[in-house]
C-alpha cells in the first residue's frame, strides 16, 4: 500500500509539470524493452520518456502496471482482462527492474512538432 502511495504522489507531483505546453526543448522518447522470463513479461515492454530540461527530472510514463494482488490475477492476465494504470517513474527507477533482469532497454526520438507535443502531454494528463 505504502509503495502505490508514493508511486500515486510521484504521479500526481509529475502531472503538474506536464500541465505546461511541450516546447522546442521538450523531447520525448519511445522506449522498447527486451522480454523478461514471466509470463506477463514474455513480449516485452514500452512506455514514453518526456524530457522537460528546467522544468523537471526525465520522467517515465508506464500504461503497463498493474497490482500483483489482483485476485485472479493470472487468470485475468490470461484473458486480458487485467486492469493496468499509468504510473509516473523516474528514468532510474524505471530501469532498475530492467537491469536487475539483464533485459535490454532501447530508446527513440520521437520527431514531433512543439504543436504535436503539446497535444501527447494533454493526452497523457487526461490519462
Amino acid at each position: 500500500m505504502k509503495r502505490i502511495t508514493l508511486i500515486l504522489a510521484f504521479l500526481f507531483t509529475n502531472l503538474l509539470f506536464l500541465s505546461s505546453q511541450g516546447g522546442n526543448d521538450t523531447t520525448i522518447y519511445l522506449l522498447t524493452c527486451g522480454p523478461g522470463t514471466e509470463t506477463y513479461s514474455i513480449y516485452g515492454h514500452s512506455a514514453l520518456r518526456i524530457v522537460m530540461p528546467g522544468k523537471n527530472p526525465d520522467t517515465i510514463f508506464n500504461w503497463g502496471v498493474f497490482d500483483f494482488n489482483t485476485s485472479n490475477f493470472a487468470w485475468k492476465f490470461a484473458k486480458g482482462r487485467l486492469e493496468y494504470m499509468v504510473v509516473a517513474q523516474s528514468v532510474d527507477s524505471f530501469l532498475q527492474n530492467y537491469i536487475y533482469e539483464k533485459r535490454y532497454v532501447l530508446s527513440q526520438l520521437i520527431n514531433l512538432d512543439p504543436k504535436e507535443k503539446a497535444i501527447l502531454i494533454a493526452l497523457i494528463n487526461e490519462n
